[in-house]
Order: C-alpha cells, then structure tokens, then sequence
C-alpha cells in the first residue's frame, strides 16, 4: 500500500470518527449535567466552546440603548449585560436531529455549519465589528467535518432499528448502534418465532383433536 492510499484511508477513519462523535452530540441528553461534562471533556473543540454557555441575546433597540448607556465597555462586558437565554448547543442540537431525518440536505447543513462559524470566538464581537476577511483561514470545526462527510454518506446517518438512537452506520447492512442493541434483537426474534411455532403447534393439535 502506497503513502497516498494509507494517507487516504486514514483519513476517511478520522471522519468516521468525527461523524461518529456527532451521533454522541445529536444523542446528548442535555439535561444530564454528567452527560454534558463527560462529553465537554472527551471530546474538547469538537464544537465552539461558546456552544455550552448561555446565550446573551437582546432586540436590535435594546443593543443600541445598550451600547448608548455603556459606549467605552468592551464586547464582552456588553453581553454579560444581555438576557441570558438557552446554550447554542440547544438550538444546534434540534437542528441536528433534524438534519438526521431528513438525510442532510443543503439547508440543513447549510444551517450547522454557519452555527459553528456564528458561535466561535472570533464571531461574538458585538456591535457589527466582524469582517468577512476575519473568517478567511479560519479552522474547520471538527464537527463541520462529520456534517460534511454525512452530507456526501448520507447512508451512514441511520436509527437503531431497537433503541431509536441515531448512529454512524459503517456498512449499508448494519441496522443497529450497537453490539448489545444487535444481541437484544436476536433474542426477540428468536422469542417471537419460537412463540409462532408453539402457537402452529398448538393450532394443529386442536385440529387433529376436531376431527
């Protein structure tokens, strides 16, 4: 195997990996402080950092009186002064969820990945101070890659025919997120037929019984 060819195949592992971290993400319970912790820590800079915190948002009057009232305050200390509302991830999240349903399509990855852009360090200056310039050379987000990658392999976006839970599929024939989740639907079939063939069984002796 050439350098090119294990360069290639490295690579399309990193972004099944990558994709596979995002099926964590779009899975994320929110509300399970551990979970969320768990997942900051394994898996830093996957997203903007700025996607975990409260969002400071306000009206286009409110900014303005804002910026009147505290003209000589930095951009930070502005937004420390706007209404808390829910962490980025939140939104990002249900946008992802949704992108998993309707197999990515442009809009939907059009979405996700602008949010990675709108929610990095450099874009949070306030008071329309961001310069397309500013974006150019910018870092991909890991995240951005797995969207992309997901985008081209829409096959790979799938739900766990036991669990619902949306995996990285990394052949067409796996229907299941996990080992455990394949185990559990072997059984119950093998339940349900042994449960059909008892019932054929027992259907044929009260035949034979009838006649």
């Amino acid at each position: 195997m050439n350098e090119e060819l294990k360069h290639a195949q490295a690579r399309a592992e990193d972004l099944v990996k990558d994709a596979q971290v995002l099926a964590k993400l779009a899975n994320l319970n929110l509300m399970d402080r551990a979970g969320v912790d768990y997942f900051q820590h394994n898996f830093k800079d996957f997203v903007p950092e700025r996607f975990w915190e409260p969002w400071r948002f306000s009206t286009k009057e409110e900014l303005q009186k804002a910026w009147q009232e505290f003209p000589n305050i930095s951009s930070e200390e502005l937004r420390a002064k706007l209404r808390p509302g829910p962490p980025p991830v939140q939104k990002f999240q249900e946008w992802l969820q949704d992108a998993w349903r309707t197999g990515f399509s442009l809009n939907a990855c059009l979405r996700l990945l602008s949010a990675c852009s709108v929610f990095s360090e450099l874009s949070l200056k306030l008071g329309g101070d961001v310069q397309f310039e500013d974006f150019v050379g910018q870092s991909e987000w890991p995240a951005q890659r797995a969207i992309l990658f997901l985008a081209v392999d829409v096959w790979r976006a799938r739900f766990c025919q036991r669990c619902g839970k949306m995996f990285v599929a990394d052949k067409t024939g796996r229907k299941f997120c996990s080992s455990e989740c394949f185990a559990t639907s072997r059984k119950n079939v093998k339940r349900l037929w042994a449960s059909d063939a008892r019932e054929k069984q027992r259907s044929k002796k009260q035949s034979r019984r009838k006649r």
